[in-house]
């Protein structure tokens, strides 16, 4: 972690005048747009999240789950909250639950959910099969996963039955066992009689988009604007949105 601050604090800290003159520190775009942020590094870098272009190759799954009406929302491998406070701003009425294993990221956590004035979520530690399956127990409910790798473990739906009934955001990763696509196709396998499963893929940023995008982009050098939404993603990066079969009718 304290790597992660020296490589992305200094550009942090030379963004953070020009995009928020103010001080007030929010998201500027996408389907988190107007969430409150702060300026901590807990696992990569963050000038992303205030852009709003994070994960930007997922901004269409956003809109289609903004769409669904979740009572219960699982996040693991919350990090500093970005996915969970932002779905739990976006469903109010649901309960969100997130999980992350490094204590770091739960305090950057708990703080993210005080300063969004968040009411239903709850930060907790360590996720193992039969609470995971007791969370999803009654759909519709969602899962968002990032837990570099251990995913192959978790999503076992003969451990945890429930997860058939979930949709389920899943970051596919590089194991001991091998590559990302053969992550993706092993979990792919096991839910492809109960869901419907999109694989998507990392996408290059472009500035004029950005540009387009972002009216405080204004304030930026192309340099600084591809630094700030810069994400160090390799090419092999896949994620899956494995939805119910119910779900699409």
């Amino acid at each position: 972690m304290r790597a992660c601050r020296r490589g992305y604090k200094p550009l942090q800290d030379a963004l953070a005048p020009k995009l928020y003159p103010d001080g007030d520190i929010r998201v500027l775009h996408g389907p988190f747009e107007g969430m409150k942020y702060f300026n901590r590094t807990v696992w990569g870098p963050i000038t992303p999240k205030w852009l709003g272009t994070y994960e930007a190759e997922l901004h269409e799954v956003m809109a289609e789950i903004l769409k669904r009406q979740y009572a219960t929302i699982v996040d693991v491998g919350a990090a500093e909250g970005y996915y969970a406070v932002g779905l739990a701003r976006m469903f109010p009425k649901a309960k969100v639950y997130a999980f992350d294993t490094d204590p770091f990221a739960r305090i950057s956590l708990r703080r993210l959910t005080r300063i969004n004035g968040i009411r239903n979520l709850c930060c907790q530690s360590t996720l193992k099969h039969p609470r995971l399956n007791a969370l999803l127990a009654a759909p519709p409910s969602l899962l968002v996963c990032d837990i570099e790798g251990a995913e192959l473990d978790l999503l076992n739906p003969n451990a945890a039955p429930s997860l058939c009934n979930a949709d389920i955001l899943v970051e596919c990763h590089r194991t001991a066992q091998g590559t990302t696509d053969q992550t993706a196709d092993e979990i792919t396998g096991r839910f492809s009689q109960s869901h419907i499963i999109q694989q998507i893929g990392v996408a290059d940023r472009q500035i004029q988009l950005l540009r387009d995008a972002l009216p405080q982009a204004a304030r930026l050098s192309d340099g600084e604007l591809l630094a700030a939404a810069c994400e160090h993603r390799g090419a092999d990066q896949r994620w899956l949105w494995i939805t119910t079969r119910t779900q699409n009718g």
